[in-house]
């Protein structure tokens, strides 16, 4: 959700509670009723934003990790393991080259 979600659907909860007011004259016992359910609602509404601000949080966690992993891949396919298990560095000069290149670029 963005920044103006979170303002509209504040603004909704406003207008709601001007009407209500505006209600209370001719029948209270309704408008409690009724601010007791949007009451609720609002508690409800809070999770929900709350819930999705964390699963965007983890949908770029996510993203992250997956990049990572996939570059890790990447190096251990290009590279060759020693005896202790470890990635050997490439020593050829196709390699040197490579490292060159990226060294040079922003």
């Amino acid at each position: 959700m963005t920044e103006e979600s979170y303002e509209q659907l504040d603004d909704l909860f406003k207008e709601i509670k001007l009407g209500l007011a505006k209600v209370r004259r001719s029948d209270p016992d309704t408008v409690d009723d009724l601010k007791s359910l949007i009451a609720q609602l609002e508690l409800w509404v809070e999770s929900l934003v709350a819930d999705s601000l964390k699963l965007k949080n983890l949908e770029g966690l996510l993203q992250k990790t997956t990049e990572l992993a996939k570059r890790l891949r990447k190096g251990l396919e290009k590279g060759k393991r020693n005896p202790e298990g470890r990635v050997a560095r490439d020593t050829s000069p196709a390699a040197a080259e490579d490292v060159g290149r990226t060294m040079d670029q922003p």
